[in-house]
C-alpha cells in the first residue's frame, strides 16, 4: 500500500500545537542548556526547538548569547542525540553485574556520573545503584574496565566501600591501596578518596544519609558542570 505524500501545511499546522522552547534565563554561547534553564510555551517560532525535541537523551548547546525569554532555535542551538551512547552503557553494565553474579533489586533507577560528559564517560566514570537512603545509605558502585572516578570528598558522610567482584586501585589523600574482592575500607568524612580498575569492579558501598550537595571534587571543573549525571528508571528490562 503506498503511503500518501506529506501536506505540508498540515505539518504546519500540527507544529503550531506544540510548545515551543524558551530561555528561562540569559545563556551563554557555549553552555549546555538544562531543563531549569527553558520553559514550554505557546506558541513557537519557526525554526524553534519545540517541546517534541526535548528529551533526556538529547542535548541542546548555546552557539550565540540567547537572552531571557528568547526562543531557543536551530540558529541559536545544536541538538546531539545520547540515546545510542546510553543504551551502549546500559548493556555493558547489565552484562557487568550478570557475569558477576550481583543480584539487584529490581525497580532501581540507574546513575551515569559522566564528570567530563558522555564522550569521556569509558575513561572516567561511574555507574551507580542506590538501594536505599534513610539514616543509613546503600549504594552499589561500578566501575567497567579501564574507568578511574576522580578525587572527591564528603563533609558529612562517612562510608566503608565491599569489593564485591573485580579488582581496583582506591586512592586515600594520595596514597594508593590495591583492594581486591573481600577487602573492606571506610573513608571518613574530609578524607580525598578516587579510584580505578583495569578490568572492572564492583563496590558495595554502605555509609551514613547520602546529600546530594554533599559530594565535592578536586577539580573544580566538575563541580560547575551540571549535566554529569543521566538517571534512569527503565534499564533491566
Amino acid at each position: 500500500e503506498q503511503r500518501l505524500p506529506v501536506n505540508e501545511s498540515e505539518v504546519a499546522s500540527l507544529r503550531s500545537l506544540r510548545r515551543g522552547v524558551f530561555a528561562r534565563r540569559a545563556i551563554a554561547a557555549g553552555e549546555v542548556v538544562q531543563a531549569d534553564d527553558v520553559y514550554f510555551a505557546f506558541p513557537p517560532q519557526d525554526g524553534q526547538i519545540t517541546a517534541n525535541d526535548w528529551s533526556k537523551y538529547a542535548t541542546f548547546t548555546a552557539q550565540a548569547d540567547i537572552p531571557e525569554h528568547a526562543a531557543l532555535s536551530t540558529q541559536n542551538s545544536t541538538r546531539r542525540d545520547v540515546r545510542d551512547k546510553v543504551w551502549e552503557i546500559v548493556q555493558r553494565v547489565r552484562a557487568q553485574l550478570s557475569s558477576s553474579h550481583v543480584v539487584v533489586p529490581g525497580r532501581v533507577d540507574l546513575e551515569i556520573s559522566h564528570h567530563y560528559g558522555l564522550d569521556h564517560f569509558d575513561e572516567i566514570g561511574l555507574t551507580m545503584l542506590t538501594v536505599d537512603n534513610r539514616r543509613y545509605c546503600k549504594k552499589l558502585l561500578m566501575l567497567l574496565p579501564g574507568q578511574q572516578h576522580p578525587e572527591q570528598y564528603h563533609q558529612r558522610k562517612e562510608e566503608t566501600f565491599h569489593v564485591l567482584h573485580g579488582e581496583l586501585t582506591l586512592q586515600l589523600d594520595g596514597v594508593n591501596r590495591a583492594c581486591r574482592p573481600g577487602d573492606v575500607v571506610t573513608v571518613e568524612p574530609g578524607v580525598r578518596h578516587a579510584f580505578h580498575s583495569q578490568e572492572g569492579a564492583i563496590i558495595e558501598e554502605l555509609s551514613s544519609t547520602h546529600f546530594s550537595n554533599d559530594s565535592f571534587y578536586t577539580d573544580e571543573a566538575i563541580n560547575a558542570n551540571r549535566d554529569r549525571k543521566t538517571l534512569l528508571s527503565y534499564w533491566m528490562d
